[in-house]
């Protein structure tokens, strides 16, 4: 689970593209080949975002890099960032210019001739967001951040995606107490903080967008926050007194070798952190196995894994079985079929209604996939369910699916399925994959800054679905993520 495997955390450098000085016009290049890709391969890209919206963004942010804007009066609110509203501005002075007559020197660099990888990222990355499919992203060029930062703040932040609050997770020595809330850093407010983060994140629902977050939360932090040290103001868990800290940065070998985790994130990791997509274990003293299902991957993997755990079910007399899958973001549907198969009661189906919108572009993004361009609308067919195995193969115990905000798309589809089918009780949050939405990503690389972007190419319905109805898969239990096992073992012994 890399959202809480702090100690691999970089080895993310080693992923994302070449920092690249690029021409403004390459810059142009590249936003026109966004958007001409974005329109031919989603199925409607205007669900969120009006057309004449997006075209008024994309139009304003390449006239400014064409220098072409005089908007004297332009106020932050008509851009999707500070960065793009100074491009329109008029007010850059090329040959006197220095970064701090700017906000950021990204913005500084607005008014050379060429322009950084990075830099483009956060130009475009808030308009990417603003479409509102937590499928379609721009992929933050997170080695090039951190490269460029070189040093890093020696806390290592979470953001609570019920409140938004900004907790430390960890810090090297412990000089900020392990699950205090920050309120500030360098007078930048903890909400400030999290509104700023927010642009750069799109989804159908703000605690998904805060996950999102979550998950490149030092990423995103050092893009627009780094600095030469940190003021952090904070508050110790238990306390109302603001205390207050001035830290310099450190070196990366630094904060991964001393880092002091709270015991929450230890027992998280010791639960979690095996980087295999599921495994289990039987609770001792009690006929219960908790199974974590991480990741929905390996058809053939699943095949053997669960004919060898509901072998031992069987053989051990395990009563009720807790299936796991809060922090589990989706991957191959056809993977959480054959779990289904296991424990449904009756015929069940991920997937109800789907469209597909296929151009030459989307064939050629595919590899291929499609044989000829056109709207493909496959209806919910209900002689197409999937049959569970005979019941002498089935689990013939309880079953518990502990779902959070985290828990997308092919795993929401899961648990939609899961309940559905009458499986057995689901606790914890909403899930983050909503019962209608996009998905099905296919991904390309801009051509003159490698920036990589993903967009949807399909529209899924679950089965029974309302499309005035919008939602995630709602627990049986509602209680936050982190007291969902706890919460279902109490279910079993009472």
């Amino acid at each position: 689970m890399k959202r809480i495997i702090i100690a691999t955390l970089f080895l993310c450098f080693f992923i994302g593209i070449n920092a690249q000085n690029i021409s403004r016009s390459q810059a142009i290049a590249d936003i026109d080949t966004l958007l001409y890709t974005l329109t031919e391969v989603h199925p409607n890209l205007y669900d969120k975002i009006s057309r004449s919206d997006l075209n008024d963004k994309i139009v304003n942010l390449k006239a400014g890099l064409q220098g072409l804007c005089q908007r004297e009066e332009s106020s932050l609110i008509e851009f999707s960032s500070a960065a793009e509203a100074r491009l329109c501005q008029g007010s850059c002075q090329r040959a006197e210019s220095s970064s701090h007559e700017f906000s950021s020197a990204a913005e500084a660099r607005l008014c050379q001739d060429s322009i950084y990888a990075i830099e483009l990222y956060g130009l475009i990355a808030p308009i990417v967001a603003q479409i509102g499919d937590a499928h379609t992203t721009m992929v933050l060029p997170y080695r090039d951040v951190m490269l460029k930062v070189g040093k890093y703040i020696p806390v290592y932040p979470t953001i609570d995606n019920n409140t938004g609050k900004i907790y430390v997770k960890a810090s090297v020595g412990n000089l900020v107490p392990y699950d205090s809330e920050i309120v500030s850093i360098n007078d930048v407010s903890a909400k400030e903080m999290k509104d700023r983060m927010l642009m750069f994140v799109g989804g159908e629902r703000e605690f998904f967008r805060l996950s999102m977050i979550d998950n490149n939360i030092m990423g995103l932090f050092h893009y627009l926050f780094a600095a030469q040290e940190y003021a952090i103001t904070y508050i110790e868990p238990g306390s109302k007194e603001k205390k207050s800290i001035t830290l310099k940065p450190v070196e990366a070998n630094k904060l991964n070798s001393e880092l002091v985790l709270s015991p929450k994130i230890m027992r998280l990791m010791s639960e979690h952190g095996s980087g295999e997509p599921y495994s289990f274990r039987i609770i001792d003293d009690k006929p219960v196995a908790v199974m974590n299902f991480d990741a929905c991957q390996d058809v053939n993997g699943m095949k053997a894994f669960a004919d060898s755990m509901f072998t031992e079910l069987r053989k051990r007399d395990i009563k009720h079985l807790i299936i796991d899958m809060r922090y589990n973001g989706g991957g191959n549907s056809a993977v959480g079929d054959v779990l289904l198969s296991y424990i449904a009661p009756k015929p069940f189906a991920q997937y109800g209604k789907t469209l597909i919108k296929v151009k030459p572009t989307t064939i050629a993004l595919t590899g291929n996939r499609y044989e000829k361009p056109g709207t493909l609308l496959y209806p919910e067919d209900p002689d197409s369910r999937h049959e569970p195995l005979p019941i002498a193969q089935r689990f013939a115990g309880n079953v518990f699916l502990l779902t959070s905000h985290t828990t997308f798309s092919s795993a929401s589809s899961f648990a939609w399925a899961f309940k559905e089918a009458g499986c057995g009780m689901i606790i914890g949050e909403e899930t983050g994959g909503m019962s209608v939405h996009y998905g099905d990503v296919v991904s390309f690389k801009l051509p003159n800054s490698g920036l990589v972007i993903n967009v949807s190419h399909k529209r899924f319905w679950l089965p029974g679905a309302d499309e005035n109805d919008i939602h995630g898969v709602l627990p049986d239990i509602l209680c936050p993520q982190e007291h969902a096992l706890e919460t279902a073992i109490d279910c079993i012994d009472n």
